[in-house]
């Protein structure tokens, strides 16, 4: 025996109405859904850490220069006279650390300039001998220039 189209339509939706409940969704006595699970959904949120508060203290040097290049050139006679100990006073210790890492060129190293009176200006030194740049950053600070960085490029 045929059903009319009319009546499977209007079955499906009483089949609907009643698996969902009057509510809606999440109403009483509703059905969920075909493959659905009803176990409560488990926490996959990671735990929180909250980061150890670190203290950082600026780097104030011993002595300044009224200029970059100045600065720049008082590190690199430093580092020529093989002082890590004058070094320390115009530059900070990574930029110590750094400079010293490498040896001395002697008569092989170009002051090549630096870039401006911008803070941090770059003096930029060219080791011929090795085919290298050496950029020496100097930082503004109340009373003149210190060096804060240097990068060696090879």
């Amino acid at each position: 025996m045929r059903r009319p189209a009319a009546v499977v339509v209007a079955a499906a939706a009483v089949w609907a109405a009643a698996a969902c409940g009057s509510g809606g969704a999440g109403a009483a006595g509703a059905h969920p859904p075909v493959g659905a699970t009803t176990a409560p959904p488990s926490s996959t949120t990671p735990a929180t850490t909250v980061p150890a508060t670190t203290t950082t203290t600026a780097y104030k040097p011993a002595t300044t220069q009224p200029t970059p290049d100045g600065a720049a050139y008082q590190l690199i006679s430093a580092w020529g006279d093989g002082s890590r100990a004058q070094a320390a006073r115009i530059a900070s210790p990574s930029a110590v650390g750094s400079l010293f890492a490498i040896p001395y060129p002697g008569s092989y190293l170009q002051f090549r300039g630096c870039s401006s009176d911008f803070s941090p200006a770059s003096c930029i030194y060219r080791n011929v001998n090795a085919d290298s740049i050496i950029d020496v950053y100097a930082t503004r600070v109340p009373g003149g220039w210190y060096v804060s960085s240097v990068v060696v490029e090879s």
